[in-house]
């Protein structure tokens, strides 16, 4: 329905994340954030199989549908080796969590609907390179924030996969994170959200 209005809404802020280290980026790649069918992991790593890529992949699995997850460890190391794909099966602690966030170079969310939020700004605050598709509604939404992110269908190939984010983008993307998710700014937002003063959200 065109008439109706996307209003971000979101549990996530700055604060949760913003005591972990800033540290230099390797090149793995985070594929997805759950075990959820809507990661569309199997599609995802049919893809960077055809593009050839050399980096580590790293897939957080370690929650979401038993069905799917009983058989998708074994569909995805028949497409990559247990050489090159890491499945994160077991729980961590947000704090180990984030640690792993914090040093990953690039990361690719398949999903077609509004997922891995969270997820999402953290990456964006540790200067990683993220890719969504086009499809994913937070994709326009990241994207008037200002962010410097990039699209799965237009821009994933393994030449963007061996380069990082420049600096320069990773203290952008920073900024922006702090700006829209610290503290402060989201006590102001629900409450004019609530007050009705956002029903005409713009960017």
């Amino acid at each position: 329905n065109k008439g109706i209005k996307q209003i971000p809404l979101s549990f996530s802020g700055v604060e949760d994340f913003s005591s972990v280290a800033l540290v230099e980026k390797n090149s793995r790649i985070q594929l997805g954030n759950s075990g959820d069918p809507a990661n569309n992991h199997i599609e995802m790593l049919r893809l960077l199989k055809s593009l050839q890529v050399q980096n580590e992949i790293f897939m957080p699995i370690a929650y979401g549908s038993k069905k799917y997850l009983d058989v998708l460890p074994n569909a995805a190391y028949e497409i990559f080796g247990r050489e090159q794909l890491k499945l994160q099966m077991q729980v961590v602690s947000k704090e180990e969590y984030f640690a792993q966030l914090a040093s990953t170079g690039f990361a690719i969310m398949g999903h077609l609907r509004q997922q891995a939020f969270a997820n999402l700004i953290a990456l964006f605050y540790f200067g990683s390179k993220v890719f969504m598709r086009e499809k994913n509604p937070l994709l326009k939404t990241f994207r008037e924030w200002g962010l410097r992110v990039y699209s799965v269908e237009a821009d994933l190939n393994r030449q963007a996969l061996e380069l990082p984010l420049s600096e320069s983008d990773q203290k952008q993307n920073r900024a922006i994170i702090i700006q829209r998710l610290n503290e402060e700014a989201m006590k102001e937002y629900y409450r004019d959200l609530i007050l009705g003063r956002r029903l005409d959200y713009e960017k």
